[in-house]
């Protein structure tokens, strides 16, 4: 989890800062989420607070309020911008594309080859540019270590087909690869349109391949919101 250090908490804030984030890694979003409201009750500038209670509003689906805390958070700590990718995530599902996007941009002052990142930025623009421009305007990125993601990063160059990427994800066989590979498969194929598609390779990512880190949480969250959708 993105992390804000630069400012320091007293004891109490630490304890209950820690008796947060231990709930969450538990996925006990609801819990977390009250001693959080405490916490910044009593501090309503206790940034690493806020930041946490951002990705546990994420969690629970509540995308507006994940926004404005992620949002607090950059007022109170402006140099948190650049590697807060978890706030581009939450600005997708509020319709904040072109905010999402620049989000997803300052990312590349933190790593050039995540293509995790430049994926989300292809989906920001995606959404309020269209297909063309979103791939003229995809970010310029290095190779990444995890199989499949050079292979998503190719599928959003238009250079490879979707079952490319099923196949590299199955060669390599582990666990880790398998979920990256239907995750973004069912990205792709929500922003595409198919929303079947997208569901079988949701339901794989946030089921069967599932591990319990925060993007394995958003395979669940985007499943879920999908779902929700009429």
């Amino acid at each position: 989890m993105f992390a804000i250090a630069m400012i320091l908490v007293c004891a109490a804030d630490a304890a209950a800062l820690t008796e947060a984030d231990q709930l969450f890694k538990k996925a006990k979003y609801d819990e977390a989420l009250k001693v959080l409201d405490k916490a910044i009750s009593d501090d309503k500038n206790f940034v690493q607070a806020i930041d946490l209670r951002g990705s546990v509003h994420y969690m629970r689906g509540k995308f507006k309020e994940s926004v404005a805390d992620f949002d607090k958070v950059i007022e109170l700590a402006p140099k948190a911008y650049d590697g807060h990718w978890r706030r581009g995530i939450a600005l997708y599902y509020v319709d904040r594309f072109e905010d999402g996007a620049k989000q997803f941009k300052g990312y590349e002052a933190v790593s050039t080859s995540d293509v995790e990142n430049t994926f989300w930025h292809w989906m920001c623009n995606h959404k309020r540019l269209g297909e063309k421009a979103a791939r003229e305007a995809l970010l310029k990125t290095g190779k990444d270590s995890r199989a499949p993601m050079n292979e998503v990063l190719a599928l959003i160059q238009g250079v490879v087909k979707p079952e490319d990427i099923q196949k590299v994800a199955e060669m390599d066989g582990k666990k880790e690869s398998l979920f990256y590979g239907h995750l973004y498969l069912g990205l792709y194929h929500d922003v595409k349109g198919d929303r079947k598609k997208a569901l079988e390779h949701l339901e794989l990512a946030a089921g069967k391949y599932h591990l319990g880190n925060y993007m394995h949480e958003v395979a669940r969250v985007h499943r879920d919101w999908l779902k929700s959708m009429k």
